[in-house]
């Protein structure tokens, strides 16, 4: 019976160790492949948190960009605005300038000036001019025949020029062909006109350029 139990004793301690040592086995497995586990899912974990950053910072540039392009198209328009106000302003003391200079001397040569440029234009022998009355007023006092004498030495034709009744409400001049088919606007409003992309381009470089 001892040697029985000794029998019994030594397989059960070797059926102890051998499951001790299983079961060490298996807990060690099973140690590094829950590590595994757990590396896997920081590692998936971190990729999806990577994934989901690079979303939300792509995802933020995209709003920043889209904050900045309407601040800047904002900035853009209300600096077109401002140039618009400012040209506006340039035109209007423009005007006032102009008005001014039809009470000066040497307005005369200035009308002068504009009447030939006119005429040269339209190239007719007969040709009305409708001024203001202040022009009729000036063109009437011997300007007038003046003119048609400068035209015809320069041009080698007869020209005959007439003041029309219909008065102009601004200054400068309006010469119309005989049949009035045919016109050039020297007006003041009309010379601004033209000039306005001059102006324009003037107000850029000479005054916006320095803001």
């Amino acid at each position: 019976m001892e040697i029985q139990k000794s029998s019994s004793e030594i397989m059960r301690k070797e059926i102890l160790q051998q499951s001790r040592t299983e079961a060490e086995g298996i807990l060690e497995q099973a140690r590094k492949e829950e590590a595994r586990l757990v590396e896997k899912g920081r590692q998936e974990a971190e990729a999806v948190r990577a994934k989901a950053m690079k979303a939300a910072e792509e995802q933020a540039e995209g709003i920043r960009r889209r904050v900045l392009s309407g601040v800047h198209l904002e900035v853009k328009k209300q600096q077109l605005i401002n140039r618009e106000k400012i040209l506006s302003r340039v035109l209007d003391i423009l005007r006032d300038k102009m008005q001014q200079f039809r009470q000066r001397s040497e307005y005369r040569d200035f009308l002068s000036a504009c009447v030939t440029e006119s005429v040269m234009a339209i190239e007719d022998e007969q040709i009305g001019l409708q001024v203001n009355k202040q022009e009729r007023e000036i063109l009437e006092k011997g300007l007038l025949q003046e003119i048609q004498q400068r035209i015809q030495q320069k041009t080698g034709r007869p020209v005959q020029l007439r003041l029309l009744e219909a008065a102009l409400e601004d200054g400068g001049v309006i010469a119309f062909s005989k049949n009035e088919r045919t016109r050039y606007d020297n007006s003041f409003s009309a010379q601004l006109k033209r000039k306005e992309d001059e102006i324009r381009l003037m107000v850029v470089k000479e005054v916006l350029s320095q803001n």
